[in-house]
Parts: C-alpha cells; sequence; structure tokens
C-alpha cells in the first residue's frame, strides 16, 4: 500500500463454453475452467473448500496448526461422502489421541489416547493408518482410514460377528463375564484396571451407538445394560 503504483499482467484465455455434459453437471465445468487457468498460471490444483478453511479455523481455535487440518474436502466427499459434520466429528476424535500443536499423532499417544496398553492388534490398527510407516499419523491418514472402514461393504456385518464372538455362551445377551476375556484375548496386556476404565467411559455412549452398529438385533437391547 505504500508504493506509488503496482504492475500487473493480464492474459486473456480461450473463451470457454460448457459442453452439453457440462451443462447438466455445472461441476464438470467449474473442473475444467480452474484446470486451465491453473495450466496458464502453471500451478497445481488442489481440492481445498470452504469447509477446509471451516476446520483450519475449528483447529487453531483449539491450538492445533491449521495447516495440518487440511483434508481436500471436494475429494472425500466424492469418495466417501464425508460431511462438513463427520468431519468435525473426526477431528474431535483425532484430537482426543494427543495431536499436539503439529497436529500428528505417534504411537505411544495413540496407545495412551486410546487408553489401552501396547499390543501386536494395536501396532497393525496403528500400521494401518500410518500407511507411509513415518511413525506418526495425520489427520488426513485418519480421515481417510475411518472412512475408508464406514464404507468398507463388509462394515456393517463386522459388530454382528463381533457380538458373536463375544457372546460365550451364545444366548444373545453380553454379561460382563463374556465380555472382558474376550478383549483380553485380543489384548492379552490389557489389565482389569484399563478395562474397568474403558467399560466405565463406554457407558455414556453405549445405549444409542451400540444399538445403532448392531442393527437391533434380538436381546440386544437387554444385553446393553449388563456390558
Amino acid at each position: 500500500m505504500t508504493q506509488v503504483h503496482n504492475y500487473m499482467e493480464v492474459e486473456y484465455l480461450p473463451i470457454i463454453r460448457p459442453s452439453f455434459a457440462e451443462q447438466k453437471n455445472p461441476r464438470l465445468f467449474a473442473e475444467r475452467v480452474r484446470t486451465t487457468m491453473a495450466r496458464a498460471l502453471n500451478m497445481m490444483v488442489t481440492d481445498h473448500s470452504y469447509e477446509n478453511a471451516a476446520l483450519a479455523t475449528e483447529a487453531a481455535k483449539r491450538g492445533v496448526d491449521s495447516g495440518a487440518s487440511l483434508l481436500e474436502f471436494p475429494k472425500f466427499e466424492r469418495l466417501f461422502h464425508l460431511g462438513s459434520k463427520d468431519a468435525k466429528r473426526f477431528f474431535s476424535n483425532f484430537r482426543a489421541l494427543n495431536c499436539g500443536r503439529k497436529g500428528i499423532v505417534t504411537y505411544e499417544s495413540f496407545v495412551e489416547g486410546l487408553g489401552l496398553p501396547d499390543s501386536t492388534v494395536l501396532r497393525q490398527l496403528f500400521q494401518f493408518f500410518d500407511r507411509q510407516d513415518s511413525g506418526h499419523i495425520t489427520f488426513h491418514q485418519y480421515t481417510f482410514g475411518l472412512s475408508f472402514i464406514a464404507k468398507h461393504k463388509y462394515f456393517t456385518e463386522a459388530p454382528a460377528a463381533i457380538f458373536k464372538y463375544c457372546d460365550g455362551v451364545e444366548n444373545g445377551y453380553l454379561q460382563h463375564d463374556d465380555l472382558q476375556p474376550r478383549i483380553q484375548d485380543v489384548i492379552p496386556s490389557l489389565s482389569d484396571k484399563q478395562y474397568t476404565n474403558r467399560r466405565q467411559e463406554g457407558r455414556r455412549y453405549q445405549s444409542r451407538r451400540v444399538l445403532q452398529l448392531l442393527g437391533g438385533q434380538p436381546g440386544i437391547r437387554s444385553s446393553v445394560s449388563n456390558i
């Protein structure tokens, strides 16, 4: 603003007219226009949007580097139908894993955030998110992993299979005595205290989420109060 005058160069690009397909789908036309502009400027095209800006603002308010929350939202929306509410919920869960100012989660903070001990199954889970084997998880990797799992064709069958595995006597109900040994089969180093802490924390969410995930199967409603 302190300069007397500023120089600029204007380049007129060829007029772009929408094709028949683009008239029916304005998103295609917008994509072609911005790609043409990016090529003229010799710049890369990214899939960032208003939702990204809102999420970055939320991250900054929470003391996390705003750049760590960028997702290229339209890409996630196309691949997984991810909404802004889903992204905010994922970010809240990601922060709970002790992501710190830099917005990355190490294996140690991952285990601590889950309130579970080191185990083979948790290492495998961490490696599922850490596809680059960098030793940490970014919010982008975390969101991609959760979105992939949620959209997997076998995801809706998993809760029923888990319930059947934990129902030791196969009576359609989950008892405390059924659940703890089954979990400790998967995570042998899980102490009684850690199990109790996770069980108490789970009580806050169990009724609505468990019934939703398990699809209201017979016996589930009564069993929830016994977990």
